[in-house]
């Protein structure tokens, strides 16, 4: 898998615990397989694109229509995440390539840790896409999918982009 490059993308296999959120589901699921989000931790900074760029820690950017400044969480719901084994070309700003940690059948979806997202696939595209946990994958999801909220929580609900 080539490098990403750091336009709205990472390389990371570091995990990240969610935070509980609720989903309706046609099938039942144990207590321990609760619906999660994929928060990630960092700077925010408005860009020239009316963006938002959140710098990770480790040096990523993941983009964001909603706006923040200083320290703030992003979060992605894992039904928001595609999951490819090559960086994709196509609309999606964010693209975190990284080894699968964990691969979770729940009905007939399959729940796949990437870096620090969760995915939810169908179990048939990840048997389609030969997913193994240790293997490559490549986690992306659009910037209007990514909610970003101040540590301080002084933006929540998150403001609409201006037109």
């Amino acid at each position: 898998m080539p490098p990403p490059s750091r336009r709205g993308s990472a390389c990371s296999s570091k995990a990240v615990s969610g935070s509980s959120a609720a989903r309706p589901s046609s099938s039942p699921r144990r207590a321990t397989h609760s619906w999660r989000a994929s928060p990630a931790r960092g700077r925010a900074r408005a860009t020239i694109t009316g963006l938002t760029e959140l710098e990770l820690p480790t040096g990523e950017l993941i983009r964001s229509t909603d706006r923040a400044e200083g320290d703030a969480v992003a979060i992605v719901y894992p039904w928001e995440v595609t999951l490819s084994r090559t960086e994709p070309d196509d609309s999606a700003q964010n693209h975190i390539g990284g080894i699968v940690a964990s691969l979770v059948p729940v009905g007939n979806r399959v729940r796949a840790r990437v870096g620090p997202l969760t995915a939810e696939i169908t179990a048939d595209s990840s048997e389609r896409l030969g997913l193994r946990v240790g293997g490559p994958a490549v986690a992306s999801f659009k910037a209007t999918a990514t909610r970003l909220l101040s540590q301080s929580g002084d933006d929540y609900p998150p403001k609409p982009p201006s037109l």
